[in-house]
């Protein structure tokens, strides 16, 4: 087979470990698993053995040079195999991981999940433990958790104080905790016009949409934390679109901080503005067909 690029979204693992026996030529992969990371059965049988496993799929597919990940992850059992995984693609030249959690989903083996997301959590589990030809390393994690202004300020400065993250120069990360949905995001940069929005129902990520100038908001993550880095994240936005869930009201409390930010919009000068680019704010019931604007 000459296929050289893929993006593909699956459902089960296996099929990506039997894909890429049959995709030589491949140059770049794109994955994105619909629900989560979960292993199939015979997997987990062998789970210590694979732990320990110290080889890749380079004999398999060995023009690959770029591999991107997206993911929910909700037991330790998922991170064991994603760290088999990026194992298995130790040698590609650029590695894009996108990883969320949900917390509404509450089990006994989520330890992992409890860790600190910083600089060491990112070494550990979101990258491969042998690295010889990375170049490039994007990455983006979405958890529920309860942060301090202190504890932002450590998860930053852990990235410039550990030595791979020095050694490659890949150190402004951004971390953003959002009081009304509690959850973390963590990134590596805001350069790479990476937004706060998706299409998948009750989940919030960051993705890849450089030309973009109208974007829907589902209140995750909350409209009053978007707006606040409205500037960083969206710059080219004309029209902010905003609507509920279905079945859902709007969240007072972000309301509230959301129009107290919209309403000192006039004391921003032409240049500084963080809204200069919009012209038109809409708001509706929610998303669909008959969405009704008021």
């Amino acid at each position: 087979m000459t296929l050289r690029r893929l993006q593909i979204c699956l459902n089960h693992t296996c099929f990506l470990e039997n894909l890429i026996e049959h995709v030589p030529n491949l140059e770049e992969m794109y994955v994105q698993f619909h629900l989560s990371l979960t292993p199939n059965s015979s997997w987990v049988s062998s789970v210590d053995t694979l732990r320990q496993s110290n080889g890749n799929w380079a004999h398999k597919a060995s023009k690959l040079r770029h591999f991107s990940l997206e993911t929910f992850l909700y037991t330790d059992l998922e991170f064991t195999y994603l760290k088999w995984l990026l194992n298995n693609f130790d040698y590609v030249q650029k590695l894009q991981i996108h990883l969320k959690n949900d917390h509404s989903y509450q089990r006994t083996d989520q330890s992992v999940w409890k860790s600190p997301i910083d600089a060491n959590f990112i070494r550990q589990y979101c990258l491969p433990d042998l690295i010889t030809n990375l170049t490039y390393f994007n990455f983006y994690i979405c958890s529920s958790c309860q942060l301090l202004f202190n504890d932002i300020e450590a998860i930053i400065n852990s990235f410039k104080t550990h030595s791979y993250f020095l050694y490659h120069q890949w150190t402004n990360v951004k971390c953003l905790f959002d009081p009304i949905t509690s959850y973390q995001h963590l990134f590596s940069s805001f350069t790479d016009a990476l937004h706060l929005f998706n299409n998948l129902p009750n989940h919030s990520h960051i993705f890849n949409w450089q030309y973009i100038d109208h974007f829907l908001s589902d209140q995750q993550p909350s409209l009053s934390l978007c707006l606040k880095h409205f500037i960083e994240l969206c710059p080219n936005i004309s029209c902010i679109t905003v609507f509920k869930k279905y079945g859902k009201s709007f969240n007072e409390s972000d309301l509230l901080m959301s129009l107290e930010i919209l309403s000192n919009m006039r004391q921003y000068t032409t240049i500084d503005m963080r809204f200069r680019n919009v012209t038109k704010i809409r708001l509706g019931t929610c998303l669909g067909r008959r969405t009704s604007w008021y």
